[in-house]
């Protein structure tokens, strides 16, 4: 039987907060928004055992946010370098939380590099595999082709 994004959600909020809060201190809350305005976004592939492709979108006012808690300094300081590191550390820390959650302890799992996108979010909350969740008072996305996900 394949799973869907419906199967994985429970999964997928642990990871997203657990990685978030180990970060940044802050708490994720279940959200049914994506965000608006102007996103950053990144994508990781994955590798192994099964081939697909993750996705995270998060607020550029957020993203500073989070940044700001991650390096102790005041979003004045902060770089466009920064922002993108973060997104991408974030995005590899939770997609390695997710993969140890939802596969089995013998098998081990390669994630790519991430890489920064461009232009609008490459999926929608209408997507099987797409989660949708609350950072403060703000809206994040992540997402999957769901292609891979679907096998386990």
């Amino acid at each position: 039987m394949s799973k869907t994004g419906t199967d994985l959600a429970p999964d997928v909020f642990r990871a997203v907060g657990e990685s978030i809060e180990n970060m940044a201190f802050m708490e994720v809350t279940h959200g049914t928004e994506a965000p608006t305005g102007e996103v950053s976004w990144a994508s990781i592939s994955i590798d192994d055992p099964i081939r697909d492709r993750l996705y995270l979108g998060i607020p550029l006012p957020l993203l500073r946010q989070l940044t700001g808690s991650v390096f102790g300094l005041d979003e004045a300081e902060l770089t466009e370098q920064m922002l993108r590191d973060t997104l991408a550390e974030l995005l590899n820390t939770l997609g390695g939380v997710l993969f140890t959650r939802i596969l089995p302890p013998q098998v081990t799992y390669q994630l790519g590099l991430p890489e920064h996108g461009t232009g609008p979010f490459p999926k929608t909350p209408a997507d099987d595999f797409c989660w949708c969740m609350q950072l403060e008072d703000a809206a994040l996305i992540l997402a999957a082709d769901g292609n891979g996900l679907a096998t386990l």
